[in-house]
């Protein structure tokens, strides 16, 4: 018997208010999938539920039409697209799935990634006006860069 395994790339980028496309390549035929979101020092939350079989998508309470699943059956992976990236989207984000033939309830193999959310067009536009209003107050205080991290 071959080992159902999960794989995703360790980082992927998106810009704010850009689309990010989460990857899960799975080892073998998958009857589904799930993601879940887990920000540092909080619970993880479940994003959604894909039942491939049933040709069915649950989306959690807390999460918008702006996060949806896909798959590739052939290439056997499983996708999480955020559209619209925001900066509250910067967490980890697991990938969890289970064999074609076996039950929802029994998730087979969990992984995770990173996602790095690029903010430089953000910080630019911040860091002008800043400038902007520095020079008219003749000050010369620099803004602090901010960097993020989703995880897949």
């Amino acid at each position: 018997l071959s080992q159902f395994t999960l794989t995703q790339p360790p980082a992927a980028s998106a810009s704010l208010a850009g689309t990010a496309q989460l990857s899960c390549t799975i080892s073998s035929s998958f009857g589904g999938f799930q993601w879940y979101q887990h920000k540092a020092g909080r619970s993880p939350n479940f994003i959604l539920l894909r039942d491939i079989n049933k040709d069915k998508t649950d989306i959690g309470p807390e999460f918008s039409s702006r996060f949806s699943p896909s798959n590739d059956a052939p290439k056997k992976v499983a996708y999480l697209t955020i559209t619209n990236v925001q900066a509250g989207d910067e967490a980890d984000y697991y990938c969890a799935a289970w064999e074609e033939t076996g039950s929802h309830g029994y998730l087979k193999d969990v992984k995770m990634s990173t996602l790095n959310c690029k903010t430089e067009n953000l910080i630019n536009s911040l860091e002008r006006k800043k400038k902007k209003r520095n020079s008219e107050q003749n000050e010369t205080e620099m803004p602090q860069k901010r960097h993020g991290w989703l995880t897949l």
